[in-house]
């Protein structure tokens, strides 16, 4: 958000406190308040608040009284949700956006007409639950379950499961600050029970029943649900392959385990001269341990990961699957 920072208030508060529309049209006039919408205003700062700034007054006014969130793509934005590029593709947003862009779209909590303002305010009507709200600054805004289960309704079944896995995976420390997941596979399937019935619910369903816990990236999503669609067994995500005293050795991307099959999708980072030692010391203690290791890249994505699925497929026949 912009470091420009202004306060949005509705017209209706403004009168609460005091202010009659006469008065507030002579702030306006003499430069003391600037109109952000209409019924929308905000002390003037000596110049023309930027586009984030606006955007940022105009989602604290609307929210302000709790009667409305911040959702949809606006959410998305708010809550800088993990998305994959296809997935930003799709709601038409910069995935690395750190921009509120308009037009700004907000669903009323208590299932009361919608709040519109043409081509500034896009509403939508709603119920939702206290516990499917938070605050990003000063702005309500639907959580990320909530927002997962709202963009259903322009997200395909693959695009919600890829963001699904994203918003439950377990972080890891060494990589990132963050402890906890941004939501659990409950609290999705609450959100999804809440907007029922709905456009996308069923894609919503769908998708939560295909999400599991343990992808680190979209690519691994891709993969494993490419994996089921050519009717493989289904693998265990990121799960430990252990020694025969119980300690974990490696946690491989996927692992067919009663066929000892562990699949690595090596992504750019791979390249890296540390990182290749480490991959190849991985290799040589997976060969150790009595496993075959499947190792995938880029290329082996495309037309919808057919090489990659042949790949695993051979060494899963190799060692005993029949399907």
């Amino acid at each position: 958000m912009s470091s420009h920072h202004i306060i949005g208030r509705r017209r209706a508060e403004l009168l609460e406190s005091g202010i009659d529309d006469a008065g507030l049209r002579r702030a306006v006039r003499r430069g003391e308040t600037t109109r952000l919408a209409r019924g929308i205003y905000a002390p003037s700062t000596g110049a023309a608040p930027t586009a984030s700034a606006r955007a940022t007054g105009i989602l604290e006014a609307v929210t302000a009284d709790g009667s409305h969130a911040a959702s949809h793509r606006t959410a998305a934005e708010l809550l800088q949700l993990p998305l994959s590029s296809e997935s930003a593709r799709l709601l038409n947003m910069s995935p690395r956006s750190l921009e509120i862009s308009e037009p700004l779209e907000v669903a009323t909590t208590d299932g009361r007409k919608a709040i519109r303002r043409p081509g500034i305010l896009l509403g939508h009507r709603a119920q939702i639950a206290q516990e499917r709200l938070t605050r990003v600054g000063e702005i309500v805004t639907t959580d990320h379950s909530r927002t997962w289960a709202d963009l259903a309704a322009l997200l395909t079944v693959e695009e919600l499961v890829v963001l699904a896995d994203q918003l439950i995976r377990i972080p890891r420390p060494r990589f990132e600050t963050r402890r906890e997941p941004l939501c659990t596979p409950e609290q999705l399937a609450a959100a999804i029970e809440e907007r029922s019935p709905g456009r996308g619910v069923a894609r919503a369903r769908r998708a939560w029943k295909l999400s599991r816990i343990g992808a680190d990236s979209p690519p691994e999503t891709h993969l494993r649900l490419a994996l089921g669609r050519a009717q493989l067994p289904e693998p265990e995500v990121n799960s430990w392959i252990c020694d025969a005293d119980g300690r974990p050795l490696l946690q491989p991307d996927l692992l067919f385990r009663q066929w000892r099959v562990a699949v690595q999708y090596e992504g750019q980072n791979h390249s890296d001269p540390r990182q290749v030692e480490s991959d190849v010391a991985r290799a040589e203690l997976m060969e150790l341990l009595g496993w075959d290791e499947v190792r995938l890249t880029r290329r082996h994505m495309v037309d919808g990961w057919a090489p990659g699925i042949d790949k695993v497929r051979r060494a899963l026949l190799q060692n005993g699957w029949r399907p």
